[in-house]
């Protein structure tokens, strides 16, 4: 049986580093918002309804984009811009050289204004670590603290 008392007895100012407060408890019993974010060098048009999948299965989609680097052709009148239009998934043109830093920030961005307390990376393996590192961190610095959740998807195929 838990205790709906907090852990500690002064939780504005808990040594032990305690992030219970009565609006920590309430985030936590939030719905969980997701935001896609798609890598299109890692995950292409066979891996996009999987992911949308599994980010609906864990909670509510807010914002789904996919990141494409300038060059490629890309046009929302190509197969793909329709395909991505009829999932709802907004395609991001981004310079080449800059994806991955367009990416952290859209991620960044729709934590702080958006609400997304959730992130799904649709990425090669490894390569946002320090992106979901960061989420984590701003989460505990606000307080009360928030516990952002980064999930990775991992596609085959």
């Amino acid at each position: 049986q838990r205790s709906s008392a907090p852990p500690c007895s002064s939780p504005r100012l808990c040594p032990s580093g305690c992030a219970w407060s009565p609006m920590a408890a309430a985030a936590a019993a939030a719905p969980k918002r997701y935001a896609l974010l798609i890598d299109s060098d890692a995950h292409g048009p066979s891996h996009w309804t999987p992911a949308l999948s599994v980010v609906r299965a864990e909670g509510d989609l807010v914002a789904a984009y996919i990141f494409i680097a300038d060059g490629t052709g890309y046009t929302s009148d190509s197969d793909w811009g329709k395909r991505l239009a009829s999932l709802g998934i907004e395609a991001k043109v981004v310079p080449p050289a800059e994806g991955s830093i367009e990416l952290c920030a859209e991620a960044m961005r729709l934590v702080a204004e958006d609400g997304v307390n959730n992130v799904a990376l649709a990425v090669k393996d490894g390569d946002f670590e320090v992106l979901a590192e960061k989420l984590r961190q701003c989460g505990e610095a606000v307080r009360p603290a928030l516990k952002f959740s980064v999930m990775e998807i991992g596609l085959s195929g």
